[in-house]
């Protein structure tokens, strides 16, 4: 008889996601399935950084599967496991060969693994490695995509702090527009910039001019 002790692991990225759909409908799956859950393993951590070498309940899953403590681990998604391609290949092959033989069940593509379990050798071989060679990488292609884009974000929000330089055209402009008798309320006015960085203009322009004397 078929081993059916399962677990589920679920994990969230930041405090604002919630793990209870991931685990509903990981529940669902088992009780579809015939697999019988005896322990979830759930946290919220980042899996990119350092392959989520620091993941506290992953690794205290790994742990178990060594124990013998279940041979199936239900997933809601690929990258809710792994957003590192070596570590995913690694995980998954090592742990479902001899001598552990889990059965990794990642909701998104159940039926694509399901049925590439019952094909006969080498096919099965040869689909399951491409299959798992292609989420690994998925996964870790859109965390790094995702990274950058917070970097971008973060990098432009920083240039935006403080008061905007300002172009060294409207500094023409204005020392322009001063050597033609205009006031600085007028400069102002004609420019459409607040009289401060008429006057800041004005001032930093004579400073300089007049350490070149």
């Amino acid at each position: 008889m078929e081993d059916n002790r399962a677990v589920i692991y679920a994990r969230v990225s930041t405090a604002d996601q919630d793990a209870d759909q991931q685990i509903g409908d990981c529940k669902d799956y088992a009780f579809e399935n015939n697999l019988l859950v005896t322990k979830i393993y759930k946290e919220e951590v980042s899996a990119y950084k350092k392959g989520g070498k620091y993941r506290e309940q992953f690794n205290k899953m790994l742990e178990d599967a060594r124990a013998d403590k279940f041979r199936n681990i239900i997933v809601w998604n690929f990258d809710r496991m792994f957003r590192n391609h070596k570590q995913a290949i690694e995980t998954v092959r090592g742990y479902s060969g001899s001598p552990y033989n889990i059965q990794f069940h990642f909701l998104n593509n159940a039926k694509i693994f399901n049925s590439i379990r019952t094909m006969e050798s080498p096919m099965k071989e040869m689909m399951f490695d491409m299959i798992l060679h292609y989420e690994s990488w998925r996964s870790q292609a859109e965390s790094e995509i995702r990274s950058a884009r917070v970097k971008k974000a973060f990098a432009t929000t920083k240039k935006k702090w403080g008061r905007p330089k300002t172009s060294k055209y409207i500094i023409g402009r204005i020392l322009a527009l001063k050597d033609s008798g205009l006031s600085i309320r007028k400069i102002s006015q004609e420019l459409k910039i607040s009289v401060g960085i008429v006057h800041k203009t004005i001032t930093e322009n004579a400073k300089s001019e007049g350490g070149k004397k």
